[in-house]
């Protein structure tokens, strides 16, 4: 059961609903969440300990006054921000990796991304979220986030939202929004087109990931 309240700007907005899924499964969570198509589902996986690398990216003409991007304007700003992850996670792979090792990894950074795309009719929004490297906490996540958003370009870095914490909620596959500054407009987040990998994912990863993908970067 949800309530609704207005927020500090008079912006009405859906409280927050917690459950437990009976299956800790990813796959069978996503597709019993896309099997529901009668209702607009809100639901969040709340993300702690080991998570995929992932990265939270919007704009916001109206409060923020952010550009209006065209579809092909929006791509070339989003593949500027994949490239600086790309650069990142690379340097953070030859860091720590021997050089066999490191270059039968590197070709696996830009191929791995699974993009999500939840657009209105001004605003962009993307989940991006890694299939194969992972972090064993927040801090990891955090320090990578704050890295790319420091890496762009500074007309585009306020895009980059560096929220990984300790237990951050991040919406799930096929779920919406609920956004009443376009005029009450309802979002589902679904892949891209453009995704290189047309795959579903969550980004919790409760018992951590392949220990060959593991990132660890020095966090000063």
């Amino acid at each position: 059961q949800c309530g609704w309240y207005k927020d500090k700007d008079g912006e009405e907005c859906i409280n927050s609903m917690y459950g437990r899924f009976p299956d800790i499964d990813e796959t069978k969570v996503i597709e019993w969440a896309g099997s529901i198509t009668n209702v607009q589902i809100c639901f969040q996986e709340l993300i702690k300990g080991s998570q995929r690398v992932w990265l939270d990216i919007e704009t916001d003409p109206v409060k923020k006054q952010h550009p209006i991007y065209t579809e092909e304007e929006w791509k070339t700003v989003l593949n500027s921000i994949i490239s600086t992850a790309d650069t990142i996670l690379t340097e953070a792979l030859r860091q720590t990796r021997d050089a066999e090792s490191f270059e039968n990894l590197r070709s696996e950074v830009h191929s791995g991304w699974v993009i999500q795309e939840s657009h209105g009719k001004t605003k962009r929004s993307n989940h991006l979220i890694h299939s194969k490297f992972w972090f064993q906490d927040h801090l990891q996540a955090k320090h990578f986030q704050l890295a790319v958003k420091k890496g762009i370009d500074q007309s585009i870095k306020d895009y980059v939202d560096p929220c990984a914490n300790s237990a951050r909620p991040l919406r799930i596959a096929y779920n919406y929004k609920f956004r009443t500054t376009e005029e009450k407009e309802l979002r589902p987040l679904i892949i891209s087109s453009d995704s290189p990998v047309k795959r579903d994912l969550l980004v919790a990863l409760p018992n951590g990931g392949d220990p060959l993908y593991r990132i660890e970067q020095a966090i000063q």
